[in-house]
């Protein structure tokens, strides 16, 4: 069987090779949407994993008496933090700056009167003030700086607090008090030991001392009776 070429005329070609091509720029194009849009999901991961991120919470260290806290709760570092600390509303206000707040650190500050520089605690804090604000710029491990501007509603904290009966958090002071009454008590116990070990030892001195003094006397007395013996017998003789 004879099949006759085909004649393709130059139009038919250039038609052709115009729509091969633009198939080419399609999966090409698509091939670099893909790798565009997996280079920005990479450096969202990096960036993601560098992010530092300062927030201002509370922290409770007496009866009464609490810390007010700015913590790093990011994985990354937060560098060149520069802060204004505010109880709102009010006129609280106080800069605080520092070089490095590592991920997981935190920072405590005193909340004290302005009248009179004493610490305040939580119930004349709540009636005054109602949140703590945190207001600022830090930079991350690469140079990216982030603006900041955050919250802690202390009073809604305070009355969930009294309302739930959650106990607050376990202060150093207790902790030290409890850690070094522990030691005492081990401490009494361990002199307890060593005091009955030292009346055992003197008990026993005094039991050796008691065996010689027996065994001195024996001698003592077998002494006196061997010459009384021969005292009878060279008196008998006689």
């Amino acid at each position: 069987m004879y099949l006759e070429p085909v004649v393709i005329d130059g139009g038919t070609a250039a038609f052709i090779t115009l729509g091969l091509t633009a198939a080419l720029v399609v999966v090409t194009g698509y091939y670099a949407w893909q790798n565009q849009r997996m280079v920005n999901e990479m450096r969202a991961a990096r960036s993601a994993q560098l992010l530092p991120r300062v927030m201002p919470s509370v922290a409770s260290f007496g009866p009464g008496l609490i810390y007010l806290r700015v913590s790093n709760v990011g994985p990354g570092p937060a560098l060149h933090v520069e802060l204004t600390l505010r109880l709102e509303p009010g006129e609280w206000v106080h800069p605080w700056t520092t070089g490095v707040i590592a991920p997981m650190e935190k920072h405590d500050f005193y909340p004290r009167s302005s009248e009179d520089q004493a610490v305040m605690r939580l119930p004349q804090l709540t009636d005054r003030y109602q949140q703590f604000r945190i207001v600022g710029t830090c930079t991350d491990a690469v140079g990216k700086r982030y603006g900041i501007d955050e919250a802690f509603d202390i009073r809604v904290w305070w009355e969930y607090i009294q309302e739930t009966g959650h106990r607050l958090e376990r202060d150093w002071q207790e902790e030290t008090a409890k850690e070094l009454k522990r030691v005492a008590d081990e401490l009494h116990e361990w002199t307890n030991e060593r005091r009955q070990d030292r009346a055992s030892a003197s008990v026993s001195a005094s039991e050796r001392w008691q065996w010689r003094f027996d065994s001195y006397l024996r001698d003592a007395r077998d002494l006196v009776t061997g010459r009384r013996a021969r005292m009878k017998e060279w008196l008998r003789r006689r």
